[in-house]
C-alpha cells in the first residue's frame, strides 16, 4: 500500500488528471443511459393464449384449457400454472422460478403446443405465446375526436367517420416513430359491408341463408392458381372475380343448388357500408372519443420514447388538423421526470448540507472542498459502472445514489482529519498518515458492502427489484474508499500549504467542540465506574424500539399519492356497449361537477384486433374503468366521499374506488384487500366452501361484503333440439346451426379488397326480424318439405352461465375478495389462517410472508457476513460481537423515528435499516481501532479523539438525507421511508454507540473500571 501511495502524494497532478478522465467518461456514460421509472426486470411468466370464437367459457375450459395445461405442465422449470377461460378465449399463464431465461422457456412451450395442437378441436386457431414485461404499459395515451376546426371540409363529423383515418393513417404514422413498438386502439368503429337479408323476401323466393352466403363466397375471391412459363419469363397467375365495390355485390346473381334463381343479391337484401359490432368505447370528460395507447420497444427508455413521440406528435397534429383533434391525456414520462428531478434536487441539497457541516467542523473552505469533491467523482464513476453493466437510471438506482451521498465523504473525512491533525506535509508523511487510517476505513467499507451482498443472491422479485439499489450503493462506497486513499491525499498535497496547515489548520477548534469533548470526557469518566448507566441506556433504547415496532403500521410498499383515483363500474352482465357508453358519459359529467375533480377519462371492452387484450381479466364490455384526475391540494378522502355519495345516490350498479395500484405491489403479488383462494377438483364444492366462509365472516361482523370471481351471472339462452322432430323433418343439424348463426350474429362470407384494405362482408338477417326470444323461435329452417319454424322442433330456456372460469395448478379455483368492516383485516386473516384445509390459501398474506422471508434472509446473511469479516479484521471471536451491539440500538432508533413521523414498516424502510446496519457499525469500528489492547486511559483518549470525525461523518450523512426524508413532493414517497429509517437509526445508533460501546468494551476486556485519578491528566 505504501509503495502505491508514495507516487500518489509525489505526483498529485497526475492523479487529478486520471480522475478528470474518469469524470469525463462518467458524464458521457450518463447521456447514454436509458431512463425508466423502475429497473428492467425479466419477469419469468409466459402466457399461452388461444382463440376459439363463439365457444362458451365452460366448453373452452374443457376442450382447450385443460388439454393445453396437461401438455404444458411438463415444461422444464414451471413453478405453477394459472388459467382463465372465457367466451372464445383460453389464457394460460406459466410462472417460472426467478432467474429462468424466459425466451428459452418460450421455445420449449411452443414445442409442447405443436405436439398438442393436432388434438385440439377442429377449426381452432393455433395458440400464441406472449412473455411479460414490466415496461409493457402505455407510454402515452391519446384521445382523438373529429376536428371542430372551421377548415374541416372532409365531412368527418363522428367517430365512425374518423375511425378509418385513425386506424390506417394516424396509427401508421405513430408506429413509424423511433421507439414505438405497438399501438392499441379502443373505442373505434371498424367498417364492414352488411348484407341485411329480408326474411320475408328470402322465404318468398324459396331461398336459404346458406345459398346467399355460398353465392357471395363463390363470387368474390382472389386466388393464386399457379405460374406460366413463356419464353424467358415466368408469370404468376392470379384468378379473381373482379368484384371490388358494393354496387357489384348488389348485382351478383343468387345460385340455389348450383342453379340460377333468377334473382340478384339486391332483390332480397339491403347492401351497405356499416360498422362491426362494437367491442369497446373510450371517453374523455363525458365525450366519446377514440383512445390510442402507445407502447415502447423493449430496448428504448421510457423517457426517450416519450420524448420521441411528443416531438413528432406536434407534426402529426398539424397534418391531421383539419380532420382530427388529438389530445394527450396521460404521459407516464411525467412521473419519471418528476421523480428524477426530485431526486436530483434532493441530492444537490444533500451535497450542500454536507459542505456546510464540514465547513462548520473544520473552519477551512479548502478542507470542505477536498472532502466534497469525492461526491461528484464517485457519482461519475457509478455512471460509468451503470453503463458497463446495463443499469438504467430509475428511482431504484437513483435512490441508491441519493442514500449513499452522505456516506461517500465518510472515508475522506477520516483520512483528511488524520492528515491535518498530524500536520502531514511531505509525500512520505501523507502516505503514512493515509495508510494509518486505511485499515479502519477499509474495514468499515467492507462491512458496509457486505450488507448489500445478500440482496444480489435472494430469489424472487425482491432481489430483482432492489438488486440495482445494492449495486449502485456498493460501487459508490467502493469508489469513495479508493478516492479517499488516492484523490483525497493528492488534493490535500496540492491545496494544503505547510504553513497554513501547521499554523492555522484544524488545530483551531470550533466553538462547540471543546465543550462537547469535555462533556463527553466527564460522561466516560463516570460511566466507566460501573455498568448502571450503560445498562439503563440499553434497556430504555431497546424497549422503546420494541414498543415502536409493535405500533408501527406494516405494509409491503408505502402508499403513493398519484393524483388520481380509479373507479371500476360493474354493469349487469349482458349489457352492450350501446347501453353502457351513454350511461358512463352521464356518470362522467356528474363527477366533473364535484369539487376537486379535474378530468375524467374511461374505457371499457377490448381491442378486437388484440388477442392479448381480449384475454385480460375484466375486459368484458360491461366493466368500465374510469380514471379520475384530482386536485392534489384537496384531501383525497373528501373527494372520495363525494364520488361515493354521487354514485350511490344516483345510479344502480356495483363499483370499486381505488388509488391506482402500485406497480411494485403488483410485481410483489400483494393486494390491499384480503383475498381467499380455494382450489379443488369439483368447482361446485369449492364454491360452497367459499359461500360458507363468507357467511361466517358476515355473521362475525368482520366483513360488509365479498366479491367472488366465479359467478353464474352471464345471461344466456339454452336452445334444445327435439331429435325426433328433426329426424321426421329430414333437416340437417348443420343447416340448423348455420341458419341460427346467420340470423343472430351473421356469417362473414368473404372479404372485399379496396385500396389494399380488406373489408368483411357479413350476411345477416335484418335486425327488425330477430329482436326478441320469440322472434328467434320463428326463424324458418329449410327442409325437404319446405320451411319449418325453429320453434316446432326445439324449445328455449333462459339460463345464467359462468362468464369466466379459473384454474390454478390444473385444479379449479375460486378467489373471494373480502371488504373488511372498520379495519378488521387482522381479524379476517386470523380467522382464515385457522381454517384447517390444505386447499385454502390467503393470497395477500402469502405475498407478505414470502417477502418477509426474503427480507429476513437478507438480514441474517448480512449480520453473519459482518461478524465473519470483523472477526478476520480484529482476529478475535468476541470483538465482533461487541461491535455488533450497535445494530439493535440503531434499529430501535429507526423504529422510533418512523413512528414519530407517521411512516410505516415496508420493504423500503426495511432496506433503509439494512443500509443503516452497514453504516452505524462504522462508529464502533473506528472506536475499536483506536483502543487496540490499551488501558482505560487509552479508551477515553481514543474515544474523545475520534468524536470529531465520527460526528462529522454522521452529520454529513444525516443532513444529506434530510432533503429526501422530508421530501414534500409525492414522487419521493418511496425514498422518504428509506431515508427516514437511516436518519433515525444513525442518530440513535451513533449516540448510543458513543455512550455505550466504550463501557461495554472495557468491561468485556476486563480493563480496570476505576478511573479515579486520570481525568485531569487526559490530553487529546
Amino acid at each position: 500500500m505504501k509503495t502505491f501511495l508514495n507516487p500518489v502524494a509525489k505526483h498529485p497532478v497526475s492523479v487529478l488528471m486520471v480522475y478528470a478522465g474518469i469524470v469525463l467518461f462518467g458524464i458521457t456514460s450518463l447521456f447514454k443511459l436509458d431512463i425508466e421509472l423502475l429497473p428492467t426486470i425479466n419477469i419469468p411468466v409466459a402466457n399461452v393464449i388461444t382463440e376459439y370464437s363463439s365457444i362458451p367459457a365452460s366448453e373452452i375450459e374443457e376442450l382447450v384449457t385443460i388439454p393445453l395445461e396437461n401438455a404444458l405442465s411438463s415444461v422444464k422449470g414451471v413453478k405453477n400454472i394459472y388459467s382463465v377461460s372465457k367466451e372464445g378465449i383460453s389464457s394460460i399463464s406459466l410462472r417460472f422460478d426467478w432467474g429462468t431465461d424466459i425466451e428459452i422457456a418460450a421455445v420449449e412451450i411452443r414445442e409442447k403446443i405443436d405436439s398438442a395442437y393436432p388434438y385440439l378441436p377442429h377449426g381452432i386457431k393455433k395458440p400464441v405465446v406472449f412473455t411479460e414485461d414490466i415496461s409493457d404499459v402505455p407510454v402515452i395515451t391519446l384521445a382523438v375526436f373529429p376536428s371542430d376546426n372551421s377548415n374541416n371540409l372532409s365531412g368527418l363529423s363522428n367517430l365512425s367517420d374518423i375511425s378509418e383515418l385513425v386506424i390506417t393513417d394516424l396509427k401508421t404514422r405513430l408506429l413509424q416513430i423511433d421507439g414505438v413498438s405497438n399501438i392499441r386502439i379502443t373505442g373505434s368503429d371498424e367498417k364492414e359491408i352488411k348484407v341485411d337479408v329480408d326474411a320475408h323476401k328470402l322465404y318468398a323466393s324459396n331461398l336459404t341463408m346458406q345459398a346467399v352466403t355460398q353465392t357471395i363466397q363463390s363470387s368474390i375471391y382472389e386466388y393464386p392458381t399457379g405460374t406460366l412459363q413463356d419464353r424467358d419469363l415466368e408469370y404468376l397467375i392470379k384468378t379473381t372475380t373482379g368484384v371490388d365495390n358494393i354496387n357489384e355485390i348488389r348485382e351478383i346473381p343468387i345460385l340455389s343448388e348450383n342453379k340460377s334463381s333468377g334473382l340478384q343479391i339486391e332483390d332480397i337484401a339491403d347492401i351497405y357500408m356499416g360498422i362491426k359490432e362494437r367491442t369497446s368505447f373510450f371517453h374523455l370528460n363525458g365525450k366519446e372519443a377514440i383512445g390510442i395507447l402507445i407502447y415502447k420497444t423493449g430496448d428504448t427508455g421510457t423517457l426517450n420514447a416519450a420524448n420521441n413521440i411528443l416531438e413528432k406528435l406536434d407534426e402529426i397534429k398539424d397534418i391531421f388538423n383539419s380532420d382530427l383533434s388529438i389530445y394527450t391525456i396521460e404521459d407516464t414520462s411525467l412521473e419519471i421526470k418528476a421523480s428524477i428531478i426530485n431526486l436530483i434536487i434532493s441530492i444537490s441539497l444533500g451535497v450542500l448540507a454536507a459542505f456546510i457541516i464540514l465547513l462548520m467542523f473544520f473552519k477551512k473552505a479548502f478542507i470542505s472542498f477536498i472532502t466534497i469533491i469525492s461526491i461528484p467523482v464517485s457519482i461519475s464513476t457509478v455512471f460509468l459502472f451503470m453503463f458497463a453493466t446495463d443499469i438504467s437510471i430509475n428511482i431504484i438506482s437513483l435512490s441508491g445514489i441519493a442514500i449513499g451521498i452522505g456516506m461517500i465523504v465518510d472515508n475522506s473525512i477520516v483520512v483528511l482529519e488524520n492528515l491535518v491533525k498530524h500536520n502531514a506535509v511531505t509525500p512520505e508523511e501523507i502516505s503514512h498518515r493515509t495508510i494509518e487510517m486505511g485499515s479502519g476505513t477499509s474495514g468499515s467499507t467492507i462491512t458496509t458492502l457486505l450488507v448489500f451482498l445478500p440482496i444480489l443472491f435472494i430469489p424472487g422479485i425482491t432481489g430483482a427489484l432492489f438488486g440495482q439499489l445494492a449495486l449502485t450503493i456498493s460501487f459508490l462506497l467502493a469508489a469513495s474508499f479508493v478516492i479517499s486513499m488516492t484523490l483525497t491525499p493528492a488534493l490535500y498535497k496540492l491545496l494544503g500549504e505547510k504553513k497554513l496547515i501547521i499554523n492555522n489548520g484544524l488545530t483551531k477548534k470550533t466553538r462547540f467542540m471543546p465543550a462537547l469533548e469535555k462533556s463527553y470526557k466527564r460522561y466516560l469518566f463516570f460511566a466507566l465506574k460501573g455498568l448502571v448507566i450503560t445498562v439503563l441506556l440499553l434497556i430504555v433504547i431497546i424497549y422503546s424500539g420494541i414498543q415502536m415496532f409493535y405500533f408501527l403500521p406494516k405494509e409491503i410498499m408505502p402508499e403513493i399519492d398519484s393524483g388520481k383515483l380509479e373507479i371500476e363500474i360493474f354493469y349487469s352482465k349482458g349489457n352492450t356497449i350501446n347501453s353502457t357508453s351513454p350511461l358512463t358519459a352521464k356518470i362522467e359529467n356528474s363527477l366533473l361537477n364535484l369539487p376537486g375533480i379535474i378530468e375524467v377519462y374511461s374505457e371499457a371492452g377490448y381491442d378486437r384486433n388484440s388477442l392479448k387484450d381480449k384475454s385480460e381479466k375484466n375486459r368484458a364490455v360491461n366493466i368500465t374503468r374510469l380514471t379520475v384526475l384530482i386536485d392534489n391540494s384537496m384531501d383525497i378522502n373528501i373527494i372520495k366521499s363525494g364520488i361515493i355519495n354521487e354514485l350511490s345516490s344516483s345510479y344502480d350498479f356495483t363499483y370499486n374506488i381505488n388509488v391506482p395500484e402500485n406497480i411494485v405491489n403488483k410485481l410483489l403479488g400483494f393486494k390491499e384487500t384480503v383475498s381467499l383462494i380455494i382450489t379443488g377438483a369439483d368447482r361446485e364444492n369449492i364454491l360452497n366452501k367459499s359461500d360458507a366462509v363468507t357467511e361466517q365472516l358476515l355473521s362475525l361482523n368482520y366483513i360488509t361484503d365479498a366479491d367472488i370471481d366465479t359467478k353464474e351471472d352471464t345471461p344466456g339462452l339454452r336452445l334444445e333440439l327435439k331429435r325426433d322432430a328433426i329426424a321426421y323433418s329430414n333437416i340437417s343439424i348443420s343447416v340448423i346451426l348455420e341458419t341460427i348463426q346467420s340470423a343472430c350474429r351473421g356469417v362473414v362470407a368473404a372479404n372485399l379488397k379496396t385500396n389494399e384494405d380488406e373489408i368483411d362482408i357479413r350476411v345477416i338477417y335484418n335486425d327488425k326480424y330477430i329482436n326478441s326470444i320469440e322472434s328467434l323461435t320463428q326463424i324458418k329452417i329449410p327442409g325437404s318439405q319446405g320451411y319449418i319454424e325453429l320453434g316446432t322442433f326445439s324449445f328455449i330456456e333462459s339460463e345464467y352461465t359462468f362468464g369466466e372460469l379459473y384454474r390454478q395448478d390444473r385444479k379449479s379455483s375460486v378467489e373471494t375478495t373480502f371488504i373488511s368492516n372498520q379495519d378488521k383485516e387482522n381479524e379476517i386473516i386470523d380467522y382464515l389462517s385457522n381454517i384447517d384445509d390444505k386447499d385454502i390459501s390467503i393470497a395477500s398474506l402469502s405475498a407478505i410472508q414470502n417477502n418477509l422471508k426474503e427480507i429476513g434472509l437478507v438480514f441474517i446473511l448480512a449480520i453473519v457476513l459482518m461478524y465473519l469479516i470483523l472477526g478476520a479484521q480484529f482476529e478475535s471471536f468476541s470483538t465482533p460481537l461487541l461491535l455488533l451491539i450497535s445494530l439493535p440500538l440503531s434499529a430501535a432508533g429507526s423504529f422510533i423515528i418512523l413512528f414519530l413521523t407517521d411512516k410505516s414498516l415496508n420493504i423500503n424502510s426495511f432496506f433503509g435499516i439494512l443500509i443503516l446496519f452497514g453504516t452505524t457499525i462504522n462508529t464502533s469500528i473506528i472506536l475499536c481501532t483506536g483502543y487496540k489492547n490499551g488501558n482505560l486511559l487509552t479508551i477515553i483518549r481514543a474515544s474523545i479523539r475520534r468524536l470529531k470525525p465520527i460526528l462529522a461523518t454522521v452529520l454529513t450523512t444525516v443532513l444529506a438525507l434530510v432533503p429526501i426524508a422530508f421530501n414534500p413532493f409525492k414522487e419521493g414517497a418511496i425514498q422518504t421511508h428509506m431515508a427516514m429509517a437511516v436518519i433515525g437509526g444513525l442518530i440513535t445508533g451513533t449516540a448510543a454507540t458513543l455512550l455505550i460501546f466504550p463501557v461495554v468494551y472495557a468491561s468485556a476486556k476486563r480493563i480496570n473500571m476505576r478511573p479515579k485519578k486520570i481525568l485531569p491528566d487526559i490530553k487529546y
